[in-house]
């Protein structure tokens, strides 16, 4: 069988000279007509896709955008120039997008400078390949007004009109199963300004493109002062909103979005408890925990200004299933030197980690990593064990987030150098505090690790809890001996173990300790960390691909430490979130297949 394709014009017979002149002649009046009418179109710059040499890195910034679409997972499409390109801004929007936009699945393809021609061109070139988006929300034009340098016109205002109506139809036709949120342009420049007349006429126009799949919102107004004119303390260059703009604009289309999508939920995350030595969740269905610890609000109280965007990444790009989010019970009250306001920014924040994490269904440990030894802001840091401020951060902390499912409480991090007694029941001891805090050992009353439990379920939380045993939370001995918590009112208890090289024990004695213990109790293994390369122990060991191969093939949870560039041993290697080649690219991997049920 021939099944090379036919073209609809191939003649079925040879021709002979005049009948190749005629075919000939109608071929040359129809190209002609053609690139006719291309010509009369072409007048209006709108329709001819185009990219750009400026800015330098534009080209750049649309590969990344085809990365990105190639990744997928994009539920929200955000297309447009450098207003849209602002919510991830400093200056602009970028916190409101970390908190509204990104848990939803949100991906932004604004690029500054950028004119509706040149959204044609990326959208032609590969920006919507591959993805479905549910939403694609679209604001563009701004730079189709005015003048050009040499005083001419841009775009008239029919051609404005006809290119957005054109770029909406591409849209269409290459996601049909899209709706699509048109935003009218929004105001610029002074109020005497003959492109605010030009807007408005604009947005009229395109206003008209309303339909079943598309829907039309112009929120203009709401940006303008009572005489017209635009705020600075809002758009402070006359053209891009800052935080306060962007807030209006969340605002507005966050209806919209709940109307099409849903209102975000943690309805479908079910709440999880402890049965025997399994990790169930309430359908009695095995759960396996893999994540990442997310550092930083144990030292400061604003998480560096990144902690949501590093759980969104660990979430969406690293496909974390939980997080492990260190806390400090100092910051918690507002006592650090730092804090002004008593905390509530501190507690804000954590709210908002929980949020992102509980809306992409993704479960978080919120873990008392930082104490003070009973003295309210002296000696914030790493100790021993935990202190009387402790029972006040648990009896104030765990009522908020009291019977969430997304939620699991670590009691206190790292208990080390006291006894199994003292660990359970709490007594005198002098601290031996991590080595990288500074001020001398101090003697105080600390509180065993019941005690914290007791606190826990006497606020009405019924949380599954994490407990950490002796040696830096390494050891389970005086757990398997008798030294267990109770938990009669509860939905249970995980034991922890954090692994590292620096134990003066071969991988091979660790996995023993570890079948031991989970043969007997939940475990979870909430940090871990080192460098692919030769044990310190054993020197023929690939210490990391051994510990991750144990806990692979044993089906053991495992959170691990840490994504942040400095907590070290770190699994990034700079802010853009690059895996390190040693440790966080292997972690990443593990991250990418899906989580199986635990044994």
């Amino acid at each position: 069988m021939d099944c090379r394709p036919r073209l609809a014009f191939e003649p079925k017979a040879k021709l002979n000279i005049k009948q190749h002149f005629v075919l000939f002649v109608v071929a040359a009046v129809v190209v002609g007509s053609r690139i006719s009418a291309i010509a009369q179109n072409a007048t209006n710059t709108a329709l001819v896709p185009a990219p750009r040499d400026f800015p330098t890195n534009w080209l750049a910034r649309h590969a990344e955008n085809v990365a990105a679409a190639k990744r997928g997972g994009i539920d929200i499409l955000f297309l447009g120039d450098s207003i849209t390109d602002g919510w991830h801004w400093d200056t602009g929007g970028r916190k409101i997008w970390e908190k509204t936009f990104a848990p939803r699945h949100a991906a932004n393809f604004g690029i500054g400078y950028d004119r509706i021609q040149n959204v044609l061109w990326r959208i032609e070139n590969g920006e919507l390949n591959g993805i479905d988006p549910k939403v694609v929300v679209l604001l563009i034009g701004t730079n189709n007004t005015g003048n050009e340098d040499d005083g001419r016109p841009r775009n008239s205002t029919p051609e404005i009109i006809e290119g957005i109506s054109n770029l909406v139809r591409q849209i269409q036709f290459r996601l049909p199963r899209t709706k699509i949120v048109l935003f009218g342009i929004f105001p610029r420049g002074d109020k005497n300004d003959p492109i605010r007349a030009q807007v408005r006429e604009v947005n009229a126009g395109i206003s008209k493109l309303a339909s079943d799949n598309v829907r039309y919102l112009d929120i203009g107004a709401q940006f303008l002062a009572p005489d017209g004119t635009l705020p600075r303390d809002m758009f402070p260059d006359s053209l891009h909103p800052n935080e306060k703009g962007y807030q209006i604009w969340a605002d507005a289309i966050t209806p919209v979005l709940d109307e099409i999508l849903g209102k975000l939920s943690a309805e479908q995350l079910l709440p999880l408890k402890v049965v025997g030595t399994k990790i169930l969740d309430s359908s009695n269905r095995p759960v396996l925990l893999r994540g990442v610890n997310a550092a930083s609000m144990e030292w400061t109280s604003d998480g560096q200004g990144r902690i949501l965007k590093t759980v969104n990444t660990a979430i969406r790009d690293w496909r974390a299933n939980i997080i492990r989010l260190p806390l400090a019970q100092d910051r918690w009250f507002g006592r650090a030197r730092e804090q002004t306001d008593g905390g509530r920014a501190y507690r804000e924040l954590v709210h908002e980690v929980v949020d992102t994490c509980a809306t992409q269904h993704c479960y978080i440990i919120l873990d008392l990593h930082w104490s003070d030894c009973n003295e309210w802001g002296v000696n914030i840091g790493q100790h021993s064990m935990p202190d009387l401020n402790s029972v006040a951060f648990w009896k104030d902390f765990a009522p908020v987030y009291a019977n969430n499912p997304a939620v699991l409480f670590d009691l206190y991090n790292e208990p080390h150098d006291v006894s199994w007694n003292v660990w359970l029941n709490g007594g005198r001891i002098k601290d031996k505090p991590n080595t990288r805090q500074v001020g001398p050992a101090r003697t105080y009353e600390c509180v065993g690790m019941q005690k914290l439990l007791d606190t826990v379920r006497e606020t009405g939380a019924s949380n599954v809890v994490i407990a950490g045993g002796l040696d830096w939370a390494y050891d389970f001995s005086g757990i398997l001996r008798g030294y267990r918590l109770l938990d009669p009112h509860g939905n249970g208890v995980i034991y922890a173990n954090h692994c590292y090289d620096n134990k003066r024990e071969s991988v091979k004695t660790w996995v023993r300790k570890m079948e031991q213990a989970s043969a007997k109790l939940p475990v979870i293994v909430s940090e871990f960390g080192g460098d692919a390369g030769p044990s310190r122990v054993v020197p023929s060991d690939n210490w990391l691909l051994r510990v991750m191969k144990a806990l692979n093939e044993h089906h053991w949870s495992w959170v691990a430490w840490d994504l942040h560039t400095s907590a070290r041993p770190n699994l990034i290697s700079d802010w853009d979130y690059t895996p390190s080649p040693q440790f966080g690219v292997y972690v990443k991997q593990a991250l990418a297949e899906p989580p199986s049920a635990s044994k």
